[in-house]
C-alpha cells in the first residue's frame, strides 16, 4: 500500500500520528483496542499500520498469550522520526486552525 497522495497528507499526518502516538508507550494494543484509542475504525487502523509498516516506521513482532499469538507494533528510529515530522505538522495544522477560528470570531465583534 502506498502512502496518500499531497492532498490527503493533513489526513494521513493525523491518522499515522495519532497510530503512531498511542503504539509508542503500549505496542502490544491490539488492532481492536488501538481502534477504540485512537476513535476510528478497525479497519481504518489496520490500512494505518499497513502504511507506516510499508515505510518502515513500525514492526510487527509476535508474541504468546494462554494460547494464542499476538503482534505488538514497534515503532523504529524511523518511526519515531517521522512521529516528530508528523507531530510538528499536525501541530502547525491545529494552530492554523485555531488562529483562523479567532480571527473569524474577532472579525464578527467589529
Amino acid at each position: 500500500m502506498e502512502a496518500p497522495a499531497r492532498q490527503e497528507l493533513s489526513d494521513w499526518a493525523e491518522l499515522g500520528f495519532r497510530i503512531m502516538r498511542a503504539l509508542q508507550p503500549n505496542p502490544k494494543l491490539s488492532q481492536r483496542d488501538l481502534a477504540r484509542e485512537v476513535g476510528i475504525s478497525l479497519g481504518g487502523v489496520n490500512s494505518g499500520l499497513k502504511v507506516l509498516i510499508d515505510r518502515g516506521c513500525i514492526t510487527v513482532e509476535t508474541f504468546r498469550t494462554s494460547n494464542k499469538t499476538r503482534y505488538a507494533y514497534v515503532l523504529t528510529s524511523e518511526g519515531l522520526a517521522e512521529k516528530r515530522g508528523l507531530q510538528d505538522e499536525v501541530c502547525t495544522e491545529n494552530s492554523d486552525k485555531q488562529r483562523w477560528f479567532v480571527l473569524s470570531r474577532i472579525g464578527t465583534l467589529f
